[in-house]
């Protein structure tokens, strides 16, 4: 892990402000459904020993309505790794927003959004899956559970039911209201074509992905997972692409 990382030169970055660590902690299910823990636990440590003056937090909010993010940082060990790094976990379903305003946005107008991103260098890690609603997820995708789950929660549906109406749009909308810094892609197993019901892959893929462009690492990994659909196909790949990101950009391997 440390590998890809220096390889990244993310060392060398000046950052003097909080950073936020965004796994995707889908449900209960073990990777590759959610990240691995060990993939965050290792990124704590290379942080801490490169930006010790910056607080460290990992920020997630789940979409089921079975267990509470709490909860699930405790199956899948976050709470564990918190304790011993000495890091914050922070339920984004029930942390106290904000609204943000975008007039350019292709449906979220208004936004609300933990205060915790308005000064942090953000990092997204995502478990590389397919998805079954929109083909693909990846660091893009992944920022959609920074919506706290008591605004955008529909009785008796996901966490963020609200936002399924136009679910394409709402994944670029999100990545505008809050920029991803840097991401890496935990692709220690991979899961085909869909994000709950996907086959994982055999072999296990036993790679990690890092870089600066969010837009970029997905297009690079969707075609690693997605049996069926290109990315050309996924709208709001196509809409990110130029946007809030390039598909002209190198990956660093490990």
């Amino acid at each position: 892990m440390f590998k890809i990382l220096y390889s990244s030169q993310l060392q060398n970055l000046y950052i003097d402000k909080p950073i936020i660590i965004k796994p995707n902690i889908l449900s209960e299910q073990a990777p590759p459904k959610t990240t691995d823990v060990l993939v965050v636990h290792a990124l704590v440590q290379f942080l801490k020993l490169h930006f010790s003056n910056c607080p460290i937090i990992i920020a997630e909010g789940c979409c089921t309505t079975e267990y509470t993010t709490t909860q699930l940082f405790d199956i899948h060990g976050y709470t564990k790794l918190a304790e011993i790094e000495d890091v914050l976990l922070v339920d984004l379903n029930i942390a106290p927003t904000s609204i943000k305003y975008n007039e350019d946005a292709l449906s979220l107008n208004k936004f609300f959004v933990s205060n915790i991103f308005d000064d942090a260098f953000v990092i997204s890690v995502p478990a590389l899956k397919g998805h079954g609603l929109v083909g693909f997820t990846g660091c893009l995708k992944n920022m959609f559970g920074i919506a706290p789950a008591y605004i955008y929660k529909v009785l008796g549906r996901a966490n963020k039911f609200a936002l399924h109406k136009r679910l394409h749009d709402s994944i670029v909308d999100i990545n505008r209201y809050v920029k991803i810094d840097f991401c890496i892609m935990d692709a220690s197993i991979g899961l085909k074509d869909h994000h709950r019901y996907g086959i994982p892959c055999n072999p296990p893929i036993n790679e990690l992905y890092c870089g600066y462009d969010p837009v970029a690492m997905d297009i690079y990994c969707c075609p690693k997972v997605c049996s069926k659909t290109k990315w050309e196909h996924i709208p709001y790949l196509v809409w990110a692409e130029g946007t809030l990101g390039s598909s002209k950009f190198e990956v660093i391997e490990c």
